[in-house]
C-alpha cells in the first residue's frame, strides 16, 4: 500500500444508505456528456440497467467508509479496480444523492499529485435542517 493513504481506525459517522442499495431501479444522473458517442450512451444504459454501477456506487461508498479522506485513486488502489476511473465515477454519483462531499485537496498517496479528498456526510439524524 502506498504511503500516505487514510486508514480509518474506525467506521465513518455515517446515514444507513439502504433505500439507496436496496431498490431495484434508481434515478441516476447522467453519467455521459452531451456529444459524447452513441456507445458511451449504450454503455451507460446498460450498467444502469443491470446493476453494475448501483454495485459498483455501494463497492465505493464501502470503501470510503473505511478509509474516509482518501483520494478516488487512492480508492481504486484500496479495491483494486480494473478500471481506476471508476471510483471517481460513482462518487459523483454519491455527491448527486448527498452521501459524500469533495473535501480539501492534498498530494495523493497513489499519483503523488493533488488530489481532491472525499468524505462521507454526516447526519444528525433529524428530519429538517
Amino acid at each position: 500500500m502506498p504511503k500516505h493513504l487514510p486508514i480509518s481506525s474506525g467506521t465513518a459517522h455515517r446515514p444507513e444508505p439502504e433505500t439507496l442499495f436496496t431498490q431495484k431501479k434508481q434515478e441516476w444522473p447522467p453519467a455521459h456528456r452531451l456529444g459524447s458517442p452513441e456507445t458511451s450512451i449504450e454503455a451507460e444504459e446498460t450498467i444502469n440497467r443491470d446493476g453494475t454501477r448501483l454495485n459498483q456506487t455501494q463497492a465505493v461508498y464501502e470503501a470510503l467508509i473505511r478509509h474516509n479522506g482518501s483520494t478516488a485513486k487512492e480508492l481504486a488502489y484500496i479495491m483494486n479496480c480494473p478500471d481506476v476511473n471508476t471510483p471517481h465515477r460513482r462518487l459523483n454519483d454519491l455527491a448527486e444523492k448527498g452521501l459524500v462531499r469533495r473535501g480539501q485537496k492534498r498530494f495523493c498517496g497513489v499519483t503523488k499529485m493533488k488530489a481532491t479528498t472525499w468524505w462521507i456526510v454526516e447526519f444528525d439524524g433529524s428530519s429538517g435542517n
